[in-house]
């Protein structure tokens, strides 16, 4: 089994892009309830800090971006309406990355200790 989370961008005109990505392995909940301290807001992270894509680029594809509305922050989901059980985040589809495990995931939001905006406004261009 491996772990799903589903990152999500929302713009302040809530425009909204979004990127599932699959970790390789099974999140705990004790993981789950360690890393929501780490979160901003307790629900979003700079993703590429951690390694992982940024949905707001896909903005950049068909849309002038960075705008006024837009920000450096990457909610994932799952976590919106409060820490999620394990269980439900659990599934058989393949890894979007088989070197980025959960394990990975969970150490890289504890390590950054803090998200770094000033960086990603610039690597943004915002």
């Amino acid at each position: 089994m491996n772990t799903n989370i589903t990152l999500k961008y929302v713009d302040a005109d809530n425009y909204k892009q979004h990127i599932v990505y699959v970790l390789k392995g099974e999140i705990t909940d004790k993981q789950l309830n360690e890393i929501v301290e780490y979160l901003e807001d307790g629900e979003c992270i700079i993703a590429e800090q951690i390694g992982l894509p940024t949905p707001a680029l896909l903005f950049a594809e068909n849309y002038d971006f960075p705008t006024e509305d837009d920000h450096v922050f990457t909610t994932i989901q799952e976590f919106q309406s409060g820490v999620p059980e394990a269980s439900s985040l659990l599934t058989d589809e393949p890894t979007t990355d088989p070197n980025y495990t959960v394990d990975v995931f969970c150490n890289k939001i504890i390590e950054a200790d803090g998200w770094d905006v000033t960086n990603e406004v610039n690597r943004l261009g915002m």
